[in-house]
């Protein structure tokens, strides 16, 4: 049996925010609502158009692998507890190959983050519908009446998720929302971490994540492509390992590996460290692991823990 060629790995899927302006994304969208038209009457038609996905309170995502489009997603918030998905579509050649499955782990990712107690969508009720709605039903969507402005319509099925609500001991803002001008403390919150090897995006900056890690032992023999990666010690030792070296760093100290230059991070004892990466970067690059930690993981809200004595 020959290979699927065309079916992406997960870590080959970069789901990248914004791109309307791209002339793929628009065909697609354009793709979108022409198949919308085939199946549903005009009133009952909810699709976004382009200049519907630049209105207040969207977000719209897509998926590409290199410059290959492979589908895209968004998000409406409709309150600050409650948002729809809206625009879900996998480009013709790459159904069936988990960029649905991928795009929904970012929108419920998204979602997390921002605290929200639920979110709903609107799909069709035809047959041309059912693997839409089969893949919602995956995810946990159960059917559920009209929402926002929706009425009740047989051309309409509604399905609701409930999700975990805010965070209200989280350390840090959710990536991408209203910068707050009260300081973090990257150390405090590398020491709250449990998870070795398991960076958390702490802020953002311009196109690139601040993240924090604690670490021991061995990472992985790997390199980045396309990004520099910029590693600080905030407590403890760290050693990079390259094929012509070694950089020992100690507290207080940084280095930048360059793009393209194999490396394998190591802590022989417990090590806190700070890291600037472009968002476009994958935790261990050209390589996966048991250790990988993909970008929605390493998005997740991080919160306080009580101490024992509290």
């Amino acid at each position: 049996m020959q290979p699927l060629t065309n079916t992406p790995r997960c870590q080959d899927v970069d789901i990248r925010h914004g791109g309307l302006a791209s002339d793929a994304v628009q065909a697609l969208l354009r793709q979108h609502l022409d198949d919308m038209q085939l199946h549903s009457p005009p009133e009952d038609i909810h699709a976004l158009d382009l200049h519907g996905l630049q209105g207040p309170g969207i977000d719209f995502w897509a998926a590409w692998r290199g410059d290959e489009l492979l589908g895209c997603c968004a998000l409406h918030e409709l309150d600050p507890a409650h948002a729809e998905i809206k625009s879900m579509r996998t480009a013709p050649a790459h159904r069936g190959t988990g960029v649905a499955k991928r795009m929904m782990e970012h929108l419920l990712a998204v979602a997390a983050r921002r605290g929200y107690a639920r979110l709903s969508l609107e799909t069709g009720s035809a047959q041309a519908f059912a693997p839409a709605r089969s893949l919602y039903a995956r995810f946990g969507f159960a059917a559920c009446g009209p929402f926002a402005q929706y009425v009740d319509s047989p051309h309409s099925v509604f399905m609701t998720k409930a999700l975990a609500g805010p965070h209200p001991d989280r350390l840090v803002p959710e990536p991408g929302a209203p910068r707050a001008r009260s300081p973090l403390s990257p150390l405090d919150i590398a020491r709250s971490l449990s998870e070795l090897w398991s960076p958390r995006v702490i802020a953002e900056l311009d196109d690139s994540y601040i993240k924090v890690a604690k670490v021991q032992g061995t990472l992985a023999w790997h390199r980045h492509a396309d990004e520099d990666e910029l590693f600080f010690v905030l407590e403890g030792r760290f050693r990079l390992e390259f094929e012509d070296g070694v950089v020992e760093l100690g507290p207080g100290e940084l280095h930048v590996v360059p793009r393209g230059v194999l490396h394998n991070p190591v802590a022989e004892r417990e090590c806190l460290l700070m890291l600037v990466e472009r968002k476009s970067t994958r935790h261990t690059g050209d390589v996966v692991t048991t250790q990988t930690r993909a970008l929605e993981e390493q998005l997740r809200p991080i919160v306080a823990v009580a101490s024992p004595a509290d």
